[in-house]
C-alpha cells in the first residue's frame, strides 16, 4: 500500500484525535455513588471508587499498547540497485555501501554487502526513490593484536581499521538518484598508497 507524505500526516493526525478522545473519555468518567436520605436530590453525588485511578491507568496503559501494535513501517516507493565499488580501479575485496536518504528523500538508511566490488539490493531491502548521499566503508587487519576491553587480562583480538578515507563515508559527498525499477550505482574511488 502506498501513501502520501499527505495522506500520512492525516492519517497520523487522526489517529491521535481518537487516542486523545479515548483518554479523555477515561479520566473524565465518574463512578455514581447512591443518594443519601439526608441530601437534596438537585446536587449531583459522584465519587471516585479507590479502584476508579488505577483502574484507569491500567486502560491507558492497554490502550498505549494497543496504538503501538499497529504499523510504523512507512511506505515508500524503492527502486532495486547494483553496481561495482572500485579503489584506483581495483575491485574492493569487501565492505559495505550505505544509502542515506536526502531530506527530501522518504525513506530509511538501507545498507548492502561488497563482494569483490560488486553490490546489489533486492526489491524487499532497496533504498526509496530519490536522492541518497552514499557511504562506503571497508575495514582491513593492521597487524597487530589488542586487549579485548573487559575481558580477562591477556584475551587479545586483531585489531582492525576502517581504510576507506572519511571523504567517501563520514564525510562523503557521493550521491545517486534512485528512480523507481533498475538502477546502476557504480563508484571508483581514487586513494593515495
Amino acid at each position: 500500500m502506498e501513501m502520501s507524505l499527505a495522506n500520512f500526516n492525516a492519517a497520523s493526525v487522526a489517529s491521535r484525535i481518537r487516542q486523545t478522545n479515548l483518554i479523555r473519555l477515561i479520566f473524565n468518567s465518574r463512578i455514581r455513588r447512591p443518594r443519601s436520605k439526608s441530601t437534596s436530590s438537585d446536587s449531583p453525588h459522584t465519587l471516585e471508587s479507590p479502584t476508579a485511578m488505577p483502574l484507569r491507568l491500567l486502560m491507558l496503559a492497554l490502550l498505549s499498547t494497543a496504538v503501538g501494535c499497529g504499523s510504523s513501517e512507512l511506505s515508500y516507493d524503492k527502486g532495486t540497485v547494483q553496481g561495482t565499488v572500485t579503489v584506483n580501479g581495483e575491485p574492493l575485496p569487501a565492505g559495505k555501501i550505505r544509502f542515506i536518504p536526502d531530506v527530501k528523500t522518504i525513506g530509511k538508511l538501507t545498507v548492502a554487502e561488497i563482494k569483490d566490488g560488486h553490490y546489489q539490493f533486492d526489491l524487499e531491502k532497496a533504498p526509496a526513490v530519490g536522492s541518497h548521499r552514499i557511504e562506503i566503508i571497508a575495514m582491513r587487519n593492521t597487524g597487530n593484536q589488542i586487549q579485548i576491553p573487559d575481558a580477562p587480562e591477556g584475551t587479545m583480538i586483531e585489531e582492525t581499521e576502517q581504510y576507506i578515507p572519511a571523504p567517501y563515508n563520514t564525510r562523503s559527498r557521493l550521491t545517486l538518484e534512485i528512480k523507481a525499477g533498475e538502477n546502476e550505482g557504480n563508484f571508483d574511488l581514487k586513494m593515495r598508497d
